[in-house]
């Protein structure tokens, strides 16, 4: 598709970012260091899909699930209800059957904008690991792995920028600590 660019350096994530989350797409925080932006669309019956921009090594990046064509879009100053596998009439007809107060991400499955508010509330307005203001830039960040039970709790999770969460990753908790304290200046 012409316009959807091949390198980082031309990927435009943030106004991309902003324009899905006007098309009702649920951004999410990456999940390794090469994710550039995660994201999941509703489909037909409320299924969801993953929609995941990676960069490579070499600077390229690689769209999978529809985030080219969401690209596109994007790129074209198209407006769209992102429906996976929906025709636009059949996405029309079912927006028209979603009551006005579930549009904007307040129930639907959309958890997260929930969940971040409450967040913001318990923790404030800073990213947990450098201690600056989150402005816009706002990943959730698991302190304890799923695996050992602490899972999707509240209490696991904590808020930071995108490029302090890369920087935590899987680390294990003590190590999460030490660079923690290290990228405070404490």
């Amino acid at each position: 598709m012409a316009g959807v660019p091949l390198t980082l350096n031309k990927f435009k994530k943030e106004e991309f970012e902003a324009w899905l989350l006007d098309c009702k797409a649920h951004v999410l925080a990456p999940t390794n260091p090469y994710e550039v932006l995660r994201y999941k669309t509703r489909g037909v019956a409320n299924a969801k899909a993953t929609h995941v921009v990676y960069r490579k090594e070499n600077g390229n990046i690689t769209y999978t699930g529809d985030s080219r064509s969401h690209y596109w879009a994007f790129k074209s100053g198209k407006s769209q209800d992102l429906y996976v596998g929906a025709s636009a009439k059949q996405a029309k007809a079912k927006q028209a059957r979603t009551p006005k107060k579930h549009r904007a991400g307040v129930g639907n499955g959309n958890q997260r904008s929930k969940e971040v508010v409450k967040m913001l509330e318990r923790d404030g307005e800073l990213c947990f690991a450098c201690h600056k203001p989150l402005g816009d830039d706002i990943t959730r960040e698991h302190l304890l792995p799923k695996s050992l039970k602490a899972g999707e709790s509240l209490h696991n999770k904590v808020l930071m920028h995108q490029e302090c969460n890369q920087r935590l990753a899987d680390l294990p908790l003590g190590h999460k600590i030490d660079l923690i304290i290290t990228m405070r200046g404490v």
